[in-house]
């Protein structure tokens, strides 16, 4: 007895021992999806527990969690782009030709060539249209600088490690011959001469920086990036030309449609300050344009026939339109408007109407009646 117990003692403690080893175990690994992280989670859920991107080592974006509660950093950005190679990376305003769909318009000038400098920074040296006030040494309104009136800036105070800051036409700031940024830009903390740091903006917003709202960003310089920020509004309609103005209402700013290249024509100016150049036009000039159908003498080889009539001199209004107020239609032997007779057709005229006894009236080429055939 004792030993058939002691023979079946060993399997059942070996299947407790398996019991033990199998159902009851420390229960380290956690459960994915419960939102705790537990175990070897790096997440769970929304629960990312003090980690960013920027503590994975990327420079910004957002952090998220996989359904396996490891880190999802699909939407981390590295901004390890080169600048040069035409590719808009993280904290480039623009590379090479590309400009992101910019113009010197949409940067708040009246037009102009938009240009991107080689630390891929929009060079707005060429844009025209700057500020009214722009150009007499003093920092006016929305002017970052006037002339060698840099208002105590330099490269440095701009995040870069050194170079000449220079001031545009367009009184703002020209960064294209300063240096690279400090090495130390990237680390996800502001250092000396950086404004940001990847996703650190200092607690900044465009509202913080005097714009109307958008999203404030930062470049590979560790610069404020505001292209995403909306500007105040300008005063539109107040009759003075501002900034980013080519006109305000009735001030055209002392310019014509031939400042612009027509012959004539009235200039105007949109509800946004714009010119408006819908009333140019470039009649007179003797050549045939868009809209035209004559220019001067040059008729486009039309006549009179061309336009309906028998004969007459077609001509060419002061609006490059024709004028066929010399045309006829003597010949066709009916009496149109302006006719007196038309061949043979005298109406209801006779020799005795105009008070002869008799005889036959004619008609001459003009189609005016001719009393040389009426006898007394």
């Amino acid at each position: 007895m004792r030993d058939r117990l002691k023979s079946g003692l060993v399997p059942v403690l070996l299947l407790g021992g398996a019991l033990v080893a199998f159902g009851c175990g420390g229960g380290d690994d956690g459960v994915c999806g419960n939102g705790a992280i537990e175990g070897g989670e790096d997440c769970d859920g929304s629960e990312l527990g003090s980690a960013t991107c920027v503590t994975e080592g990327f420079t910004g974006g957002v952090l998220g969690c996989n359904s396996d509660c490891t880190f999802d950093t699909s939407a981390c950005t590295t901004g390890t782009g080169v600048c040069g190679d035409g590719i808009l990376d993280v904290g480039e305003q623009c590379d090479g030709t590309n400009l992101n769909g910019h113009t010197c318009v949409t940067r708040g000038f009246g037009g102009g060539e938009l240009g991107c400098s080689s630390l891929c920074r929009f060079d707005t040296s060429g844009c025209t249209a700057p500020p009214a006030d722009c150009g007499n040494g003093k920092i006016d309104g929305y002017e970052q600088c006037d002339g060698a009136n840099l208002n105590g800036h330099t490269c440095k105070t701009h995040g870069f490690g050194g170079g000449e800051l220079a001031c545009t036409s367009a009184c703002r700031f020209d960064t294209s011959a300063c240096t690279p940024p400090p090495p130390n830009c990237g680390n996800g903390e502001i250092d000396r001469g950086e404004q940001c740091d990847g996703a650190n903006l200092n607690e900044k917003t465009c509202e913080t920086l005097g714009f109307d709202g958008g999203t404030l960003g930062c470049t590979a310089a560790c610069l404020f990036e505001t292209s995403a920020c909306t500007a105040p509004p300008l005063p539109c309609g107040n009759g003075e030309i501002d900034r980013g103005e080519q006109c305000d209402g009735a001030n055209l700013n002392d310019k014509t449609c031939a400042d612009h290249g027509f012959v004539g024509g009235e200039l105007g100016c949109t509800s946004t300050c714009q010119f408006d150049t819908t009333g140019c036009n470039n009649c007179g000039n003797g050549v045939i344009d868009d809209g035209e159908q004559c220019d001067g003498a040059n008729l486009n080889d039309k006549t009179c026939a061309d336009q309906g009539f028998v004969g007459g001199e077609l001509g060419c209004t002061s609006t490059c339109q024709f004028d066929t107020s010399g045309c006829t239609n003597c010949g066709n032997d009916v009496i149109d408007d302006g006719e007196e007779c038309d061949g043979i057709d005298f109406g209801d005229k006779t020799c005795a109407g105009f008070g002869y006894a008799g005889g036959e009236l004619d008609c001459t080429d003009q189609c005016v009646i001719s009393l040389t055939k009426c006898v007394d």
